[in-house]
């Protein structure tokens, strides 16, 4: 085993010592001397390292005062073993300075809205405050362009897109065992709330259970990594190599919409279907294998209702039916709420319409324009939104541009995921969600291994 990927699998260990606290002091010597082979090493291992543990939240954390993630400590990593290569005058990428702009026109568009918070959201000795929120968006940033720069070939991008899907793999081993665990009775999740799971609620037989993340939360994260999932499976060539995975995959998939129906979030099941069936017509797949998919989604709701039948807790087909219900009336239940938290957040917006109330004052609003208003007021909204646009529209005009089928094929599942993340968010709480970042880098570092090809492919062509 190369050793760099042993020095990898050492540094989250700290996240394992609420399971056995008499090894922290070596777990976390080892944690220690890992992250330092990582940093002494190519940044390269450290954007791997970030991909691989992103989705395991907080089962691969530490507490620091704040929730301190594998994949945040591998993109700080990353930041410094990039600036010593270029100190130290080793081969390293350069700061795409432009295409940093946007993204730091939004931070400082955020920041006048703290002038209208007190003392106490300043505190980063509290939960969620403005000043952890931009600590944990630097981060989110610090991750996203440790991964933009380590892709510098088409190689190097389909590794970190496998890690992405290995990450979310373990994520759900680690979320059906939970749920396995609690109805043999030997796991208890109440015993862990705050540790290593989020409970947000009981819907049926099913727990809506994600390694640290919450429901909505983690439906974005399913229905993100399900479309980019597809693209894989049914817009890209097969090479060999693929062909011998593709069966894994496509377990994958099965479990990954297993999860998105278990998950309960009705907004991320219509953007899943919809980017799904997106890539199904580009990829101009014959009807009577779009029908087989049909099937297999059918063969999966009977084997949850099946199952729910046999735990005597609830019907999972009668609880996912009462979802699909609640939108005939929009004045009830969730989306009711949903209603008067849009109304408290319009009229903290009307209080401050320029700079906002402060950051993260209003994440309870469940839909990210109304938020922002309300938060960062019309400056930080503009700012955000003209921050979306311009990746919309560098990936949108890379793949045009594309003539590789794989970075084509990909760059369009992005495409997808991204808009979907976007339209997921009117009816969430997604700027903080790292799928919606991880999305962005991946779609512009495959825009810049586009743009390099065309280029490539100009200068070859005799004038």
């Amino acid at each position: 085993m190369n050793w760099r990927w042993a020095a990898l699998a050492l540094s989250p260990l700290p996240g394992l010592l609420w399971l056995w606290p008499i090894l922290a002091w070596p777990l976390a010597a080892l944690a220690g001397v890992g992250s330092l082979l990582v940093l002494l090493t190519s940044p390269w291992y450290c954007a791997a390292g970030a991909t691989l543990f992103m989705h395991l939240g907080i089962l691969a954390a530490v507490k620091v005062g704040f929730t301190f993630k594998a994949s945040q400590l591998f993109a700080l990593l990353g930041v410094g073993a990039w600036g010593a290569r270029r100190l130290a005058g080793f081969p390293a990428p350069a700061l795409p300075w432009k295409g940093l702009l946007p993204f730091a026109l939004f931070f400082v568009a955020v920041l006048p809205s703290l002038l209208n918070t007190d003392a106490q959201q300043v505190a980063l000795a509290e939960s969620q405050t403005s000043v952890r929120l931009i600590l944990n968006y630097v981060l989110l940033q610090a991750m996203a362009l440790v991964i933009y720069l380590a892709i510098d070939s088409r190689q190097r991008f389909m590794q970190i897109v496998q890690f992405s899907f290995a990450s979310c793999a373990i994520s759900l081993i680690a979320g059906f065992a939970q749920q396995i665990g609690f109805y043999a009775g030997v796991y208890n999740p109440f015993n862990y709330l705050g540790i290593h799971s989020s409970i947000v609620d009981f819907y049926g037989p099913f727990l809506r259970i994600a390694p640290g993340t919450f429901a909505n939360e983690y439906g974005e994260i399913l229905q993100t990594t399900g479309i980019l999932l597809c693209g894989w499976l049914y817009l890209i060539p097969q090479s060999a190599a693929m062909r011998r995975w593709r069966p894994a995959y496509l377990v994958l998939l099965g479990v990954l919409v297993t999860a998105l129906i278990i998950n309960f979030t009705r907004a991320s099941w219509l953007v899943f279907s919809v980017g799904a069936l997106s890539i199904f017509v580009l990829a101009r797949l014959a009807w009577f294998r779009i029908g087989l998919l049909t099937l297999a989604f059918g063969a999966i709701l009977r084997g949850l209702f099946y199952l729910s039948n046999r735990i005597a807790e609830a019907n999972l087909v009668v609880s996912v039916g009462e979802r699909f219900g609640e939108l005939s009336d929009v004045t009830t239940s969730s989306a009711g709420q949903r209603l008067d938290t849009w109304q408290v957040a319009w009229e903290a917006f009307l209080e401050h319409p320029w700079i906002g109330n402060g950051w993260g004052l209003y994440v309870f609003t469940h839909n990210v324009p109304l938020q922002l208003l309300a938060e960062v007021g019309l400056l930080g909204f503009i700012a955000f939104y003209t921050l979306m646009a311009w990746v919309g529209w560098r990936m949108f005009r890379a793949w045009r541009q594309a003539q590789d089928p794989f970075l084509k094929g990909m760059q369009v599942s992005l495409l997808l995921a991204f808009g979907g993340c976007l339209a997921f968010d009117l009816t969430n709480h997604g700027v903080f969600h790292f799928v919606l970042w991880l999305t962005i880098a991946l779609g512009l570092a495959n825009a810049r291994l586009i743009g390099a090809e065309s280029q490539a492919r100009e200068a070859s062509v005799p004038l």
